[in-house]
């Protein structure tokens, strides 16, 4: 129901129902603002952790590109010898 509908039935309707209406719709707008601000405090929370995970993955990228570990990569040599321990290799 629109504002105009309202105001337009309001004279028909008595002055008790009229302000429970009244008291209903300031209810609902109350119930709506605290829903819409926890949900945005949760979506500010949510950047700030999306932020700080960015950071830490940078973090770990540039320690990675800083220095490689060729320990566990799998060469040629690396595989043939594993091939020879297992016996599939001569």
């Amino acid at each position: 129901m629109s504002t105009t509908v309202r105001d337009a039935i309001r004279p028909d309707v008595e002055a008790k129902t009229a302000t429970f209406v009244d008291a209903s719709f300031a209810v609902a707008d109350r119930e709506c603002i605290l829903r819409t601000e926890k949900a945005n405090s949760t979506i500010i929370a949510l950047e700030d952790k999306i932020t700080s995970l960015r950071e830490e993955v940078r973090e770990l990228k540039a320690l990675i590109a800083a220095k490689p570990d060729d320990k566990y990569s799998l060469t040629k040599a690396k595989l043939i010898q594993l091939m020879k321990d297992l016996g599939y290799y001569e």
